[in-house]
């Protein structure tokens, strides 16, 4: 299934663009509870067969406890993105999500 292309955004890693997207609502239980939450990634062209779930370490900005919480930018994506291909991740066959670790340390 492919992420909807409204809200999502690109990023090109190695020469191979990217979609990635962040829930627009949070779940009940990464509003009440302040749960970690997830990211999606896919491949743009040709599309994904099998997509990314990043999981951040941190609550969404827009928790209802008010914890403090990360931000996400494009560079922590291409990084997860990298090491998530580089850990077994083959977007082009078919298959379950998967999951890995969002990096939050930034490429350089």
């Amino acid at each position: 299934m492919a992420i909807p292309k409204k809200g999502s955004r690109t990023v090109t890693v190695d020469g191979v663009r990217f979609r990635w997207r962040i829930r627009r609502q949070p779940t009940y239980c990464e509003g009440a509870f302040a749960c970690h939450f997830s990211i999606v990634v896919e491949r743009s062209e040709p599309p994904s067969r099998c997509v990314l779930l990043l999981k951040a370490a941190f609550p969404r900005p827009d928790n209802w406890l008010g914890h403090a919480a990360g931000t996400i930018t494009p560079r922590m994506i291409t990084a997860s993105i990298k090491h998530a291909l580089s850990n077994g991740w083959k977007p082009e066959q078919a298959g379950s999500a998967f999951t890995h670790p969002l990096h939050t340390k930034e490429a350089a």
